[in-house]
């Protein structure tokens, strides 16, 4: 748990630090050239390490992760872009509602009735997100949601994140964790790459001036998945997101100190509820 609570706290950090930036740069320079300063890190620790014995399932898994992975990634930078970070990072605790869903089918990991009680706290908090629309009607806070761009591109993102945290575990247990860790970031890292060449024609500049919150965002990033990687290992995989999901908290805190958004009080209690739906939803 402690572990866990670490990973959140580093994560609630990254997308902050990660906000900042994104306000002189873009999503693409962001996402890639963060994991750029992380490469040297996987490429000498996987000389390092023995290779475990894998099959075609792990690479399965690694192929559907990243893939996947590089949508997600790029979809959640641009929800903190265009929305307030208190606004729009509450919706990913909606991951372990959906993986809900997924576990039982692709990890036999089935919940109780608990879990339907987390779903309707979850519901209940992202109403209360923006319930001071309250006063303009019954659904205006749902309404609000969907008006807002980077709540539902979150959403979008929550579900992205349950299918990629559901197929960690299936390649951690067809390796082993810190060879799937390695060479899932690795894979991620080098694919980034085009993709940024050919989208951001400045990525250069944009890498020279920012290098310095890059790298720091590379270094959170490392400590964020390395403790998540190493409890999916040991828990069930709603239970480590649920807890890592704790996150929000830290962020609305950063939009409230750092970046002085606006309604933050309904915000954190929204989110304080989501993160209780989350840890029932964990005991489902």
């Amino acid at each position: 748990t402690l572990i866990l609570i670490l990973s959140s706290f580093l994560d609630g950090t990254r997308l902050a630090i990660s906000k900042k930036i994104l306000h002189g740069s873009d999503e693409i320079v962001v996402a890639t050239a963060s994991r750029l300063f992380m490469i040297p890190f996987f490429l000498g620790w996987l000389l390092l390490v023995p290779i475990p014995e894998i099959n075609l399932t792990f690479w399965v898994a690694v192929t559907i992760v990243v893939s996947i992975a590089l949508v997600a990634n790029l979809l959640q930078l641009s929800a903190i872009k265009s929305s307030p970070l208190s606004l729009a990072t509450p919706f990913l605790t909606f991951t372990p509602i959906f993986l809900l869903l997924l576990s039982p089918i692709i990890l036999k990991e089935s919940p109780n009735s608990i879990g339907i009680l987390g779903v309707m706290l979850g519901v209940i908090g992202a109403y209360v997100l923006n319930i001071s629309k309250f006063k303009e009607g019954f659904f205006e806070p749902i309404k609000a949601i969907f008006k807002e761009k980077g709540c539902w591109i979150m959403l979008i993102t929550a579900f992205l994140f349950a299918i990629t945290s559901t197929f960690d575990k299936v390649g951690i247990k067809n390796s082993d964790p810190v060879f799937y860790l390695i060479t899932s970031q690795l894979a991620l890292g080098i694919f980034y790459i085009p993709i940024m060449m050919w989208k951001s024609k400045d990525y250069k500049e944009k890498t020279r001036k920012d290098w310095k919150g890059l790298l720091f965002i590379g270094l959170l990033s490392l400590g964020t998945l390395m403790s998540q990687f190493f409890a999916i290992k040991m828990a069930l995989v709603p239970y480590v997101m649920s807890i890592k999901r704790m996150s929000i908290l830290f962020a609305v805190l950063y939009g409230a100190f750092l970046f002085k958004e606006e309604n933050i009080k309904e915000r954190l209690i929204g989110s304080i509820i989501m993160v209780i739906s989350v840890v029932l939803i964990a005991f489902a």
